[in-house]
């Protein structure tokens, strides 16, 4: 019991230092600039580590084991204790390859949703703190009240712990996806749906994570401790390295090629192409903010008759409200492919509204930096973002290749796939792991 609290106060204060960080951190990148932004971390944890250096003589030393460390590491009883938390640890990786996309894929995702919620505009990269947060708030709750709770009903051992926190982040991730799917559809969801997907996660963090933690150290024996927190971790990064290759493995490579040496046959035919589409949005609706891009079904309607030089059709893609995309699959006739010929197309809509309530703002760093950087293209994109733009357009950046063949809802749901088939693999897995409980002052375990 003691050692569960102390994980939970550890876990505690990390979030505690996250919250702060994830809040300020972006905000000093949008106002002071990036010196700003990282030179205040930095500076901090020069405090902190002068501080954790002057208390050097309060710790608890633990002298090198030596040649003892290494023929226990490498005993059978070593190397079956690291094969059998192996397992347990291969299937919680699934677990670090979703709940680190939170940091990516998710501020991706709260990008094309609306950002104005309990009356503050959010940065994308601001929703993160939901977690910290969270995980403090949560942490009593857990240890107070949800613990002892279904503990009524059965023994809530640190296994059952684990896995039930496996099936919450497969339910967290799955919400992520049907909000991406709305989002695929043309909608612009309140990034309060965030805030639900982050509260199960957040749960699935604490029954996973800091269960995690305090069951790799209960379960190493005494001079392993340090080798078997070292694996653990290594199931961290082993879950950002499936994530990294997934995403690696579903881009396709973009052809550095400037859009006026792209085949003259394609560009015309995206053009066009990009004419009706356009047609179609404008015509939509009276009022700038309910205009509507076609859906799939609908953008392929409008450009069914128009051919690329392969004498092949043009395939259209609504993105987002916003965003939608035209490609011809080139010269080989192959789609996803980096001879795929892409035209990007987003539409930046005048907001009367919207700019009355930004016009009192003062230009960020950011955006004072990007005018800086990019001259009129960057004045036009402070405007477009601020709701400025003078009349509802919209703008198409052709490119060659660059797409990728998993994205939208679809990829969300495959990662809650794998999550749940990680989670079922758990099952049979906990119940052949024995438990070892070996303390530091447990010597009479040791043997």
């Amino acid at each position: 019991q003691l050692m569960e609290k102390v994980y939970q106060w550890f876990y505690f204060s990390i979030n505690f230092g996250s919250t702060l960080s994830t809040l300020l951190t972006p905000w000093l990148l949008e106002w002071y600039g990036p010196h700003v932004a990282f030179g205040v971390p930095g500076v901090l944890m020069a405090i902190a580590t002068l501080t954790f250096w002057l208390g050097r003589n309060e710790y608890i030393h633990v002298p090198p084991g030596g040649m003892a460390f290494l023929r226990e590491v490498f005993s059978r009883d070593g190397l079956m204790t690291i094969l059998r938390l192996g397992l347990v640890y291969l299937c919680i990786a699934v677990f670090w390859a979703l709940f680190d996309q939170t940091s990516s894929a998710w501020v991706l995702q709260a990008e094309d949703m609306n950002l104005r919620w309990l009356g503050i505009d959010w940065l994308p990269s601001q929703i993160q703190v939901l977690n910290p947060v969270l995980v403090m708030v949560m942490i009593p709750l857990f240890q107070f009240v949800v613990y002892p709770a279904i503990g009524r009903f059965f023994q809530l051992s640190p296994l059952r712990k684990i896995g039930l926190g496996l099936f919450l982040m497969a339910a967290g991730f799955g919400i992520s996806a049907v909000v991406q799917g709305w989002i695929d559809g043309g909608a612009r969801p309140s990034v309060a749906w965030q805030f639900l997907a982050y509260c199960v996660i957040t749960a699935a963090e604490i029954m996973v994570s800091i269960t995690g933690l305090e069951f790799s150290y209960a379960q190493a024996p005494k001079t392993m401790k340090s080798v078997i927190m070292a694996i653990w971790l290594l199931s961290v990064s082993l879950g950002n390295y499936v994530t990294a290759a997934v995403n690696h493995w579903i881009q396709v490579p973009r052809l550095a090629v400037a859009a006026d040496e792209v085949a003259a046959a394609e560009t015309a035919v995206l053009q066009a192409a990009k004419a009706r589409i356009d047609a179609a949005f404008f015509a939509s609706a009276a009022d700038d903010g309910a205009k509507a891009l076609p859906d799939d079904a609908a953008g392929g309607v409008l450009i069914a008759d128009l051919r690329d030089s392969t004498d092949r059709p043009l395939r259209y893609r609504q993105i987002t409200r916003d965003r939608y995309r035209l490609v011809s699959d080139g010269p080989d006739g192959r789609p996803f492919t980096p001879d795929d010929v892409v035209l990007a197309a987003t539409a930046v809509r005048a907001d009367p509204a919207e700019a009355a309530r930004q016009a009192s703002k003062p230009l960020s760093w950011r955006e004072k930096r990007l005018i800086e950087l990019e001259g009129e293209a960057g004045r036009r994109s402070v405007e477009a973002d601020r709701g400025q733009a003078p009349e509802t357009r919209i703008d198409g950046d052709l490119s060659v290749g660059g797409l990728v063949t998993l994205e939208g809802a679809a990829y969300y749901w495959f990662w809650t796939g794998c999550m749940l088939a990680a989670a079922v693999a758990f099952v049979p897995v906990a119940l052949l792991t024995r438990s070892q409980p070996r303390l530091q002052d447990a010597s009479a375990a040791e043997g």
